[in-house]
């Protein structure tokens, strides 16, 4: 989710997610990182502008789990 304008389609992105360890999926914290490139986009009801948007990723995705 994005906050303030909307991403134009086409445009890259870059991403990093966080991830916390947990009980069932995975013991230990890390990273995912990535580019992409949007493929769409719809305004989310907020009372900010906030935008949730598709993409299709460019490459794998980069992990790092230690």
């Amino acid at each position: 989710m994005l906050t303030g304008k909307a991403p134009s389609i086409g445009a890259k992105m870059e991403l990093e997610l966080t991830i916390p360890p947990g009980e069932g999926h995975f013991p230990y914290a890390g990273k995912v990182r990535g580019t992409g490139t949007v493929l769409r986009c719809g305004r989310i009801p907020s009372d900010q502008p906030r935008w949730g948007v598709a993409a299709r990723f460019d490459e794998p995705l980069a992990l790092d789990f230690k």
